[in-house]
């Protein structure tokens, strides 16, 4: 997990919810093992990080306020995160910190973020753990080591991105305004369209992928590509992104949702 350059060391996990977080824990675990061959299970580090109470293996929730938890990642929580890499490891060699749900960190924590990966000291690790490696900005990437897992069979991409998908390729703009209109009068919260969203951005992420191939994993990606062009596509997955950033400031679902719609028709 080093870096090119050597000076720390730094992870992005991208997939599933819970293969991300199972793959996270085993390379903290890895990280904080005093046996021969890491992860051993067996020593005293390895069996505290299996119960969660290794006192070197941070999660940056605890530098959070309850009510950001899982919505979204500022800079202030980054920041204490960065001042705790001065204090030394208490029983392992590493200390390891676990950034969950990373696609929620906004660019001011990223850059954040960005310094400490720089210029932290040897012994801290940085495990960042995200649904999509694109959600990080590139000098984030550039500094880290990638492990994609595989997609949690139950968050596959929502009926209502497939629904979305469905609907925008019939052509109808019409269809589109429905489809949208029928999401909005059902009142979704945050994490619904936030799901939405990002399943939307990587729907038509992997169809334009897909596309290059010819093998297309879901009826619903050949007919995006069918019925839009592969730079529509990639503006649609980017306008998607932008509606993520959005949401993190509680614009109201209707109001979202209609600006959606009408990227289609730029």
């Amino acid at each position: 997990m080093e870096n090119k350059q050597g000076l720390f060391h730094a992870t992005i996990v991208a997939g599933g919810a819970q293969a991300r977080k199972k793959k996270g824990l085993e390379l903290a675990q890895s990280l904080v093992c005093s046996g021969p061959n890491p992860p051993c299970g067996v020593c005293r580090d390895c069996r505290k990080a299996i119960h969660g109470i290794h006192p070197d293996i941070i999660s940056v929730t605890q530098f959070m306020r309850k009510e950001d938890v899982g919505v979204a990642i500022k800079v202030d929580p980054i920041r204490a995160l960065r001042n705790d890499t001065i204090i030394r490891p208490n029983e392992a060699r590493s200390k390891v910190y676990l950034i969950e749900d990373a696609q929620n960190l906004n660019v001011n924590a990223q850059n954040a973020l960005l310094k400490v990966l720089e210029e932290g000291p040897p012994y801290a690790a940085f495990v960042l753990l995200c649904d999509r490696v694109g959600a990080l900005l590139e000098t984030i990437r550039s500094r880290c080591t990638v492990e994609l897992v595989e997609e949690d069979p139950e968050h596959a991409f929502s009926e209502a991105a497939l629904g979305f998908a469905r609907a925008i390729s019939t052509g109808s703009e019409l269809e589109r305004v429905k489809y949208l209109t029928a999401m909005e009068l059902k009142k979704p919260d945050r994490q619904e369209l936030d799901g939405f969203l990002s399943d939307v951005e990587r729907l038509c992420q992997e169809a334009v992928l897909s596309s290059v191939t010819g093998q297309y994993p879901l009826p619903e990606m050949e007919l995006l590509v069918q019925s839009l062009p592969r730079a529509k596509l990639l503006s649609l997955a980017d306008a998607a992104r932008q509606g993520l950033t959005m949401t993190a400031f509680h614009v109201p679902a209707g109001h979202l949702l209609g600006w959606f719609g009408m990227q289609l028709s730029l």
